[in-house]
């Protein structure tokens, strides 16, 4: 008998511990969530925005999310991103998008500079729409959101011709996930900052971070 009592008072224990459960900020976001091996078994995740200038640089975004001891993140749902979508539009004055967690892999951004055409899907490596990103935070199932992407090119894209050289272009594209306020839809923009647009605009000014709660 002792071992089945001991199994009841741990599973309870276990569920007063989830139930009392609590994002370390008011104006945090706290989503639940099922468990899963894609989301290394996340129950519950905290989620927050910061308006912070220079966001455009991916380092700089990293770091202010690891500032707070959290990581750069996205919504694992529909609903997840609406309540993300709705939080940041008391941002809309003070920049044009946002940035969340995602990132095109360096092996895949080297393919892609080997194609004709620089996104591809369908493909058992590096698709657009499944495998061909990599992401900072591991407790969300990116499944859901690499099928936002609405498009299969990319939103920032620039060649640079060297004279003398002009039979090589040097391709600069967006591979780094953000949401641009015109549509509100996931966007490639930069990764590496603003210096290829022109008169080096800075058009991120907020970021979507997430933690675990208390």
């Amino acid at each position: 008998m002792l071992l089945p009592i001991l199994l009841v008072l741990s599973l309870t224990i276990n569920s007063a511990f989830s139930l009392n459960k609590k994002c370390p900020g008011k104006e945090m976001l706290h989503f639940k969530r099922t468990p899963t091996a894609k989301n290394n078994y996340t129950s519950d995740w905290c989620v927050f925005t910061i308006a912070f200038p220079k966001m455009d640089n991916r380092a700089n975004a990293r770091s202010v999310c690891g500032f707070f001891g959290a990581s750069l993140t996205i919504p694992e749902n529909q609903q997840e991103f609406d309540a993300i979508k709705k939080a940041l539009k008391k941002y809309e004055n003070i920049t044009e998008g946002h940035i969340i967690d995602g990132e095109i892999s360096p092996h895949c951004k080297a393919k892609y500079a080997r194609e004709k055409y620089l996104f591809m899907k369908n493909k058992k490596d590096c698709d657009i729409l499944g495998n061909a990103f990599i992401f900072d935070d591991v407790n969300t199932d990116p499944t859901f959101i690499v099928k936002q992407y609405p498009s299969l090119s990319p939103t920032e894209y620039t060649e640079e011709v060297i004279e003398g050289f002009k039979e090589i272009p040097l391709k600069m594209f967006g591979s780094c996930l953000s949401i641009i306020q015109e549509d509100w839809e996931l966007h490639l923009s930069y990764c590496e900052g603003n210096q290829r647009r022109p008169g080096a605009k800075t058009i991120f000014n907020s970021v979507v971070c997430g933690m675990f709660p208390e």
